[in-house]
């Protein structure tokens, strides 16, 4: 059975009350599952709807609308985050500290660091004159760089045959029904 192609979406069309509701929730925590639950979906249908819902061009569109709206207010751009998440990847301890003659180490003053050591810095603690320097971890950020650059891809395919994707086209309609 070839399958037909769905028309493109109206674009005179409108979001219905519950899809609005779920662009809105979906901003909160940018997870579809618990935005379908806050939107009023069932809970046992939320996940199917969710993933349903948010691949729906017109809330793809209201997400989009509110996630620009929300830099605008905030200042806060995917530039500046990933300078951030830079500044954490790539900065070196020797960016805040240095060693002396005697091979002493020094935490540099402050008024040297760069914004860039600045910002990866974690934790600067003083205990009986021993100052303890703990910087962001440089793991986590350089992780989440390479995901953002496509190096790091942690997605799986899935293929269904024939027989399988009826069985789940029946499923996905009846958690539809019951959403």
């Amino acid at each position: 059975m070839a399958n037909a192609k769905k028309p493109p979406p109206d674009r005179n069309a409108s979001l219905t009350d519950k899809q609005r509701a779920f662009a809105e929730e979906y901003m909160l925590d940018l997870n579809m599952t618990k935005a379908a639950e806050r939107a009023g979906y069932k809970k046992g249908s939320a996940r199917c709807i969710g993933q349903k819902t948010f691949a729906n061009p017109l809330v793809q569109a209201e997400i989009q609308k509110n996630m620009a709206a929300r830099s605008g207010r905030t200042n806060v751009s995917a530039d500046l985050v990933l300078r951030e998440i830079g500044a954490i990847a790539f900065t070196t301890i020797s960016d805040v500290l240095e060693w002396d003659e005697d091979g002493k180490i020094l935490l540099k003053p402050s008024q040297d660091l760069s914004d860039g050591a600045l910002s990866a810095i974690k934790r600067v603690t003083k205990n009986k004159g021993e100052i303890r320097v703990e910087l962001h971890s440089k793991e986590a950020a350089l992780n989440l760089l390479m995901r953002h650059l496509g190096l790091l891809n942690d997605k799986v395919e899935v293929t269904v045959s024939e027989g399988h994707a009826e069985q789940l086209k029946s499923a996905w309609k009846k958690a539809e029904e019951s959403g």
